[in-house]
């Protein structure tokens, strides 16, 4: 947390800057304003720090190109929770970045549906490797998620993929409680999740799949209980 004035090489690019707004030499606008000016940055999400309060203060910080405006004092919860968004949003902006630049797209987890069906199938169109650990390392690619992840069933996961498909409207889910099998052969357990699902559109601006990005919460979440 701070600010040099040296510029920042592509070496070191940050996933995240937080910055306070009262710093010396370069305050956090300064900073951000440095930041969104350089192209080699100004895609990276910025968390301002500041014990202005009030709506005001806050929207001068967002207009000025801040991804997030916290105001002091904020509890550690709250300052991992915005992290944790914006690392989030981060994620989501760089697979919609790699899909509109290649024809394939290699997602965390992406499904296929079908327009042209009653209920799109949401085939696996590509799973990474941390994904296939979720699901007791099941085969993913090719098939459908009712066939492949059947123990979701009744958990509102199908429908909520078929909702996102049909409205074309991304969903955010935090510390989701979720039965999974997580190892080969043992009942399904509960874990908890974070998760997007993010509709993607082809060149013709249609929904055709789902990227997802999850992460697993459920020891923080045991931790807090």
């Amino acid at each position: 947390m701070g600010a040099r004035r040296s510029r920042p090489s592509a070496a070191a690019r940050a996933d995240l800057v937080i910055t306070d707004v009262m710093m010396p030499e370069l305050d956090g606008f300064g900073l951000l304003s440095a930041l969104r000016a350089d192209e080699a940055t100004n895609d990276i999400p910025v968390l301002m720090l500041s014990a202005r309060a009030g709506e005001e203060m806050r929207l001068e910080g967002l207009q000025a190109g801040a991804d997030d405006y916290l105001v002091k004092p904020f509890s550690a919860r709250e300052l991992l929770a915005r992290v944790e968004m914006q690392l989030l949003r981060a994620s989501m902006r760089s697979i919609e970045e790699s899909a509109a630049a290649s024809a394939r797209r290699h997602l965390p987890a992406g499904a296929r549906g079908d327009r042209d069906s009653a209920r799109p199938e949401h085939v696996f169109e590509q799973a990474n490797p941390a994904y296939v650990e979720l699901v007791a390392h099941r085969e993913l690619v090719g098939k459908p998620i009712r066939e492949a992840v059947p123990e979701l069933a009744g958990q509102g996961i199908y429908e909520l993929l078929d909702e996102v498909y049909a409205s074309g409207r991304p969903h955010v889910a935090k510390a989701l409680p979720l039965m999974v099998v997580r190892h080969d052969g043992s009942p399904p357990s509960e874990c908890f999740f974070d998760f997007v699902y993010q509709p993607m559109r082809d060149a013709t601006d249609r929904i055709d799949g789902i990227a997802v990005v999850v992460f697993e919460v459920s020891e923080l979440v045991r931790a807090r209980r």
